[in-house]
């Protein structure tokens, strides 16, 4: 079992990814900081730590980019794709890589008109509610990311169905 201090060392060095740093900001004597953190290394329980604390960090991150992109689809404006809609002919490459089509699920071409289907709003927004009433509830990312996967599979972004 760690102790407080240790427990701070691999919260640190998973921030860090800095030995000297993450010794040091955990309590230990800067003077020895390197020759500690070497030490504490060499202890499996300690690796174990850090791994636990960098997945938890790499599931935060993930979590944050799912909302993330959830908001674009809920909020995002349509200004540029009704712009490509009406001026897609007068519309030069680095015009056309400029737009934000974030919200595009698909764009087909058929006697020369052009059909976009948006992703669902009321669908984002729906699922963006149910993720922050899970969090809310149970705080887990694990938890967060299943309803997410879930979420998927209803608005059809699940294609091995």
């Amino acid at each position: 079992m760690l102790n407080p201090k240790e427990q701070l060392f691999c919260y640190y060095f998973s921030c860090f990814q800095n030995l000297k740093e993450a010794s040091i900001k955990a309590g230990y004597p800067a003077l020895s900081a390197e020759k500690t953190a070497a030490k504490l290394m060499g202890r499996e329980e300690i690796k174990q730590q850090i791994c636990e604390y960098s997945k938890q960090k790499d599931m935060e991150y993930l979590q944050a980019m799912v909302l993330s992109g959830l908001e674009r689809l809920a909020f995002g404006e349509i200004n540029d794709i009704i712009q490509l809609m009406m001026k897609r002919n007068e519309l030069d490459e680095k015009q056309l890589q400029n737009l934000n089509l974030y919200m595009v699920s698909e764009i087909k071409q058929k006697d020369g008109c052009l059909e976009v289907k948006l992703f669902d709003r009321y669908q984002a927004l729906k699922l963006i509610q149910e993720l922050i009433q899970l969090k809310q509830n149970h705080g887990t990312t694990e938890e967060f990311l299943q309803a997410f996967v879930e979420g998927t599979k209803q608005w059809g972004g699940d294609k091995d169905e």
